[in-house]
């Protein structure tokens, strides 16, 4: 099957544009982002976007509606046509638990309807709030390779709309000249502005996440140690490479294996095995946003397994596709997939 050759080198941000915003102090123990994506494919065929997963539950608005996407297993794959946007807000893993009150695990891998868990009232995000802005599109920034490579990784947003990731590391984004990030102004300086009012792509999308920040301060959910205990467990995967056994984890952590993955089936809605492999691999989208030369050998043992074919496997099944075959995403990478 030939490649669209869209997803290959960065092409994608031609016709994509993003934006990531930090949540106040308020929702920040709550909150890893904001994040907005654009796209126009007016006059282009449709455009398959792939999506990696992550441990973290999205709060999506899109064309008047309002849904909370649960955490993935593995890649999902989302049509993008026409021209139309997206705004998200990204949880921090383990951190949704008190809004939904029951466990992350009975919305893995499904969507439901925002009003369900958060009651009437949601923001109201239609196709004009964040269409006028594509407008304005022409002559945005260049971003940083890291950025750039993000986007390769995540695709124009986080996995519930377009393409994740997770903190605003998020689920990195790289556009040569497409891409914005969060400007100096908190996420709610905008909150009382008519999104209307409002005009750069980057502008819409601060007075949108004001609104969302005014409707989530005012819902907080009472403090929850364990969340905050599975997000830092969490964190310290993501921070600590060497950590590849949830029996090490589960030491470092202070609990017992069984507790430990109680506490993520609860929390995180994946278990620690699945969060722990996740994180390692994600080192594979870091060394190929370094632009370095990467020794698939050597980086499949340094990511803990014990030969280069189980690192393919691994990172085919939640990936969708080979290691190198993923590379060609990036710019200055080359297409196929001869070398692993």
């Amino acid at each position: 099957m030939v490649r669209d050759a869209r997803e290959l080198r960065g092409a994608w941000a031609t016709f994509q544009s993003h934006w990531y915003g930090a949540p106040s102090a308020e929702l920040a123990p709550f909150v890893s982002g904001y994040w907005a994506a654009e796209w126009d494919l007016r006059g282009q065929e449709p455009y398959r976007q792939k999506i990696v997963p992550y441990p973290n539950v999205q709060l999506t608005f899109r064309d008047g509606d309002a849904v909370v996407r649960g955490p993935e297993r593995r890649h999902v794959v989302r049509v993008l046509a026409g021209r139309d946007q997206v705004f998200g807000v990204t949880f921090r893993p383990g951190c949704f638990r008190p809004f939904l009150g029951a466990s992350i695990s009975t919305i893995t891998g499904r969507s439901l309807a925002a009003a369900a868990v958060f009651g009437a009232g949601l923001p109201s995000v239609t196709g004009h709030s964040l269409a006028a802005a594509a407008d304005f599109g022409a002559g945005l920034p260049s971003v940083t390779g890291r950025s750039l490579a993000a986007a390769a990784v995540f695709g124009p947003g986080p996995p519930s709309v377009t393409g994740p990731r997770p903190r605003p590391e998020s689920h990195a984004s790289e556009s040569p000249g497409r891409t914005r990030a969060c400007g100096p102004k908190p996420a709610g300086a905008d909150a009382d502005r008519p999104v209307g009012e409002v005009g750069s792509f980057e502008d819409r999308a601060q007075a949108i996440a004001g609104q969302v920040e005014s409707f989530l301060r005012a819902r907080l959910p009472e403090p929850d140690p364990l969340a905050e205990q599975a997000a830092a467990i969490v964190a310290r995967i993501q921070a600590e490479p060497q950590l590849t056994r949830v029996d090490a984890l589960a030491r470092s952590a202070g609990l017992g294996v069984r507790r430990l993955q109680r506490l993520f089936a609860e929390y995180v809605g994946l278990g620690p095995k699945w969060v722990i492999r996740r994180y390692r691999l994600h080192e594979v989208s870091e060394r190929l946003a370094s632009g370095a030369d990467i020794d698939w050998v050597r980086l499949a043992g340094e990511l803990g397994y014990a030969d280069q074919a189980h690192f393919i496997r691994d990172f085919t099944a939640m990936v969708g596709e080979s290691p190198t075959h993923y590379a060609a995403r990036y710019p200055g990478r080359g297409q196929g997939d001869r070398h692993h």
